[in-house]
């Protein structure tokens, strides 16, 4: 067991394999984390859940880590809102700000920090913060339809070429896990649109209810090898299915 303790409160920790992020969201302290996803490998894009750490041992030396990257060790006094977390913070909002002053979800963090983003440029209709979540839920479904292209000012979340990706299935995972609604998505009359191109949505079999493009349930059934007429019925319907089976089996 670990032993921790956060803005002053002694934290026990017995999963060994945990952040610090994923312990002050449990005890229920709010920190910023928009580069975050619990479903998805973290990777620290967007520096906003930076924590202040000291040890008794360091003589009063402290150090800012990024708490969804950095592991729980025995003995960590943890600060989640001391003066240099906040100013650091200010300063990320800030130029996050700056690329994408139209962002509601940023607007409303730099009420909360009170940070002027008056002295900072800004690049106009651009929602991106390039927290890279995305790209990260393409690759965890094995597509890889989209990622970051160019440098600098420049860089992007785009398809090969800025054209129609071929491999894209349309599975929605990139604009399910944005945290600022970049990713455009619309669904009209059983078809999706997402990056330029239009897929056909499978109607559930048994509730008739729009669930999946029928690109997904192909790259599912090929790469798992599950008979199509098993993907074609919707979550709901199938845990329903099984429910009835098993209420049949032990209880009737």
């Amino acid at each position: 067991m670990i032993k921790i303790r956060v803005n002053g409160k002694p934290v026990a920790i017995h999963d060994e394999d945990k952040t610090l992020l994923d312990v002050i969201k449990e005890i229920g302290i709010n920190i910023p984390a928009l580069c975050y996803h619990p479903g998805l490998p973290a990777r620290g894009s967007c520096r906003l859940c930076v924590v202040e750490i000291t040890k008794p041992s360091w003589n009063g030396r402290s150090k800012i880590v990024t708490s969804c990257l950095y592991p729980c060790e025995d003995g960590l006094e943890v600060l989640t809102h001391s003066p240099k977390v906040i100013k650091l913070r200010k300063v990320i909002i800030k130029l996050l700000l700056a690329r994408c002053s139209d962002s509601k979800e940023l607007q409303e963090l730099a009420l909360q920090y009170n940070a002027d983003v008056s002295r900072f440029g800004t690049k106009e209709n651009e929602k991106c913060i390039l927290c890279g979540l995305c790209t990260r839920a393409c690759e965890e479904m094995g597509i890889e339809a989209i990622s970051m292209v160019n440098r600098g000012w420049k860089k992007e979340v785009a398809p090969p070429y800025y054209e129609p990706p071929e491999n894209c299935i349309g599975c929605g995972a990139c604009a399910e896990v944005c945290p600022v609604g970049a990713i455009e998505l619309t669904e009209t009359n059983g078809i999706r649109r997402i990056w330029n191109r239009e897929f056909e949505i499978q109607k559930c079999v048994e509730c008739g209810k729009y669930f999946a493009t029928v690109a997904q349930l192909e790259h599912l059934h090929n790469k798992y090898g599950i008979p199509l007429k098993d993907l074609k019925t919707c979550p709901e319907c199938s845990k329903k299915r099984v429910g009835t089976v098993l209420k049949k089996t032990f209880f009737d």
